[in-house]
């Protein structure tokens, strides 16, 4: 069993990486795979190499930098 497993039956909604408390599992567990600590950008330009964890940076991005294009997104994973 993981400590994010672990955490989870327990009834508690802490992240084990950086002890933020959530109100809800699933947002501590959406918080621990795709956004605590050194987790990898999900969301790419699809004009450049920029990437964000957040899909709203990403249609900031392209409003900003790539004006007159499609605001869309390529996810990574």
């Amino acid at each position: 069993m993981t400590a994010i497993e672990s955490l989870l039956l327990q009834g508690r909604s802490d992240c084990p990486k950086c002890h933020r408390t959530f109100s809800q599992s699933y947002s501590m567990y959406r918080h621990y795979r795709y956004e605590c600590g050194d987790a990898p950008p999900r969301y790419q330009c699809p004009y450049c190499a920029y990437c964000s964890k957040w899909t709203h940076s990403i249609y900031n991005h392209v409003r900003k930098k790539h004006q007159g294009c499609e605001v869309k997104l390529n996810k990574r994973y």
